[in-house]
This record gives structure tokens, C-alpha cells and sequence, in this order.
């Protein structure tokens, strides 16, 4: 019986001229296995994470202002709001629910109810609520939104209901730099009933807004008057849901950097297993010509 009392590892080194085959083979293999990992992410155009995508229960507070806008056939309007004493409505609830119990509101119910004479039926309802919208989880926004709903019918009404999501919507992503009040701004006045085309543009031209989505309305038709008042009374009813949110952002400089990495080092360390295999192959087959010396380490 034999047994293996000693063992010197033994390393073969293969050297060459600067000037040489297997000097120029090295380094373009070297080259190899740094440039064209970038070149294959950059055709896969993801190489630079620029923006992101995460989601968030943003917080939604009411802020206990309204503008509503009642149309007759007559193209007459009637007004009530919460700037004018003179023209509040005679009947405002507002209901905020936080059912899951995370300090965020996640529904709003709102019913308005005011008189209108009878002799001017109502074909059409706008109604303009302002609320507080902020996100803080990723980004800190904050800005005040709308939720705006209108309805047109051809039979006259006296009562609307409407259910829906309020969203955020975004034409550009946000900024994760610092805080961003840009359009934390009030939208409403007293002025705003005079000024509907100025109002639309104004929220239209901002890069984020709030709006409703799976709207469902339940227009009731006006029935019969049997009473003697003149005056009929007109009952809008809002249920909206705050859902969780879809958040676009622009990244920083390092969560490109780390998605850069998380892209590259597992293409990179492919091909540096195949660069050297290459390279086995090449200097141990003799391909091309190299000083081969034997190298033992050091007891």
C-alpha cells in the first residue's frame, strides 16, 4: 500500500514578447470580455435604468371646499360653493374612512343636496372638489389635485350619484431629488365659477393631476311636483375609493449605477469563462508559440 505523503502543486506560466501573437490574443480577449457586455445591453436598449416604477397607497385629504355648477335647459346656471356664504349649499356631508387603519384615508363620501326652483329643470351637473395628494415612500410629492365629474343627460334630473377611483395621472415622472411642491398651489377661489376655461387649462398644463376612473353615475329623472313651493331640491351623492397607486420616478445616479452592475457582471463573468477556455486552449495546444515554465509554490 502506497500513501501520498508530500504534494507540491505545480503552476505552468506561458510568457511571451510584448510584441507577439499571444500578447495581442490576451489583451483582445481581455477587451473582449469588458466591451461587449456593454455593447449587447446597449442593443438591448435597458442599459441605463432611467426611470422606475414603484407603488404606494398615497395620503388623500379632502379640504372641505366644493364648487357645484347646475344647468338648465334654459342655459341658465345655478351655483353653490364654499366662498360665498351667500351661495353655500343648503346640505354638505362629507365622510372620510380609513378601513384599513394605516392613518391614510382609502374612501370618500361626499352628498350635497340644495334648492333650485322647479320652473328650471336640470340637465347637466359639474361638481369641483379640491383634496391634498401626497406621496412620501420613494418620492416626496405633494400637490393639491381636483376631483372633477360632469354629467349631461337629455331627460331633466334631481338627483346624481357617482362612483369611483380617484388616480394619479402623470405626463412626465417625478423628480426623487428633493421635495417637490411645485404644484401645491390652491385651485379653487371665489373666482373660479367665472373663470372655468382658465381653470382647465391651468390643471391640464400641470405634468401630474388627479382624476376619476371606473366612473359609474346613476342620473335619476325628475318626477312629478305635487308641492306648492316652487322649489325642488337637487341630491348629488359621491363615492370615491382612493386605491393603491402606480408611481413613475426618475432614478438617481447610483440606482443606475447598481442596475447597470446587475446587468453586466453575469454577462461579464459568462464571457470570462469563455475567454478562458479560450485561452487553455490556445497557449496549452501550442497554437500559437509561447515560453512555457514551470512554476512550483514555495514550501
Amino acid at each position: 500500500m502506497v500513501y501520498n505523503v508530500f504534494s507540491i502543486p505545480v503552476v505552468y506560466k506561458y510568457k511571451a514578447h510584448f510584441w507577439s501573437e499571444a500578447t495581442a490574443l490576451h489583451f483582445f480577449l481581455l477587451g473582449l470580455n469588458i466591451v461587449l457586455p456593454i455593447v449587447f445591453l446597449h442593443e438591448t436598449r435597458d442599459m441605463w435604468k432611467k426611470f422606475d416604477v414603484y407603488r404606494e397607497t398615497p395620503s388623500i385629504e379632502f379640504k372641505y371646499q366644493y364648487l357645484v355648477i347646475f344647468e338648465s335647459r334654459n342655459s341658465n346656471s345655478f351655483i353653490c360653493d364654499s366662498f360665498d356664504s351667500k351661495h353655500y349649499c343648503q346640505e354638505f356631508q362629507v365622510h372620510e374612512s380609513d378601513t384599513d387603519r394605516d392613518d391614510r384615508y382609502d374612501s370618500l363620501t361626499i352628498k350635497i343636496s340644495t334648492v333650485l326652483p322647479v320652473n328650471e329643470p336640470i340637465y347637466a351637473v359639474h361638481v369641483f372638489l379640491p383634496v391634498e395628494f401626497k406621496v412620501t415612500t420613494v418620492c416626496w410629492f405633494q400637490m393639491e389635485g381636483l376631483i372633477m365629474t360632469s354629467y349631461f343627460s337629455f331627460h331633466p334630473g334631481s338627483s346624481l350619484q357617482v362612483f369611483a377611483d380617484l388616480q394619479l395621472h402623470q405626463k412626465t415622472p417625478l423628480p426623487c431629488t428633493e421635495r417637490d411642491l411645485t404644484y401645491n398651489a390652491s385651485l379653487l377661489n371665489a373666482n373660479s365659477k367665472n373663470e372655468l376655461p382658465k381653470l382647465f387649462a391651468d390643471y391640464n398644463s400641470r405634468n401630474a393631476i388627479t382624476r376619476l376612473i371606473n366612473e359609474q353615475t346613476i342620473w335619476m329623472k325628475t318626477t312629478h311636483n305635487t308641492n306648492n313651493t316652487g322649489f325642488t331640491t337637487f341630491t348629488i351623492d359621491l363615492h370615491l375609493r382612493y386605491p393603491e397607486q402606480e408611481i413613475i420616478y426618475k432614478t438617481t445616479f447610483w440606482q443606475m449605477i447598481k442596475w447597470f452592475l446587475v446587468q453586466y457582471l453575469p454577462v461579464a463573468g459568462i464571457l470570462f469563462v469563455i475567454c478562458k477556455r479560450v485561452r487553455k486552449f490556445v497557449f496549452t495546444n501550442n497554437v500559437i508559440s509561447t515560453v512555457q515554465m514551470i512554476h512550483s509554490s514555495k514550501y
